[in-house]
């Protein structure tokens, strides 16, 4: 381009470019993300999930903790290699790749109600996270209500929490990691139901 155009030209054309392209793009993807952030931050409110994160509480800790950065320190955290981590050890990357997962972080860490550090998330925070993650997830036809993802991902948690490679690290025995009350459990049989439907419907089988 300098061959072609004077310095002063070529400037011109990089400011114009950033003016035109680079801005508006910028500010599509903020506004994006604020309207994730902002949708989550409703969706903890709901009843159904409020009560959900209450009764997981412990459990909650507990996952957070086996993933934070430094576990021992006096506030622990998430840093992006934990959602990496987390996402290889519960596969998730199978379905989500590491930049969505990473994106999810970065939201997850602006939240109004807990102090923002744009790579440290905090536990008062990581429900906000997992709530992303329950709508990347299991969003769709199957699971159209915003409410209904989130004991659909816990009973994915829990499954593999459970598993003999996994449990001794959580402290496990037999109960799962995260109890889902009986109208969850139903509610998520229900659920995958009729997913199995719809996936043979559109495979004609």
């Amino acid at each position: 381009a300098m061959q072609v155009m004077g310095p002063e030209d070529v400037s011109n054309g990089l400011e114009d470019f950033c003016k035109r392209v680079l801005r508006p793009l910028n500010e599509v993807l903020l506004r994006s993300r604020s309207e994730d952030l902002l949708g989550v931050l409703k969706l903890q409110e709901k009843p159904q999930v409020k009560r959900l994160l209450e009764d997981c509480n412990a459990g909650l800790q507990k996952l957070f903790l086996c993933y934070a950065a430094e576990p021992t320190a006096r506030r622990s955290y998430w840093n992006s290699d934990s959602v990496t981590r987390f996402a290889v050890d519960f596969d998730f990357l199978g379905e989500v790749s590491n930049l969505p997962l990473q994106r999810m972080f970065q939201d997850a860490c602006q939240n109004p109600n807990s102090v923002r550090a744009d790579d440290k998330l905090f536990v008062e925070a990581f429900p906000l996270f997992l709530l992303m993650l329950a709508n990347k997830t299991h969003a769709g036809q199957a699971c159209p209500v915003e409410q209904d993802r989130v004991p659909l991902l816990f009973q994915r948690i829990n499954a593999i929490a459970c598993t003999s490679t996994q449990a001794p690290r959580f402290g496990l025995a037999k109960e799962p990691l995260l109890p889902l009350s009986k109208d969850a459990q139903t509610r998520r049989s229900s659920l995958v139901s009729m997913g199995e439907e719809s996936r043979r419907q559109e495979t004609g089988l």
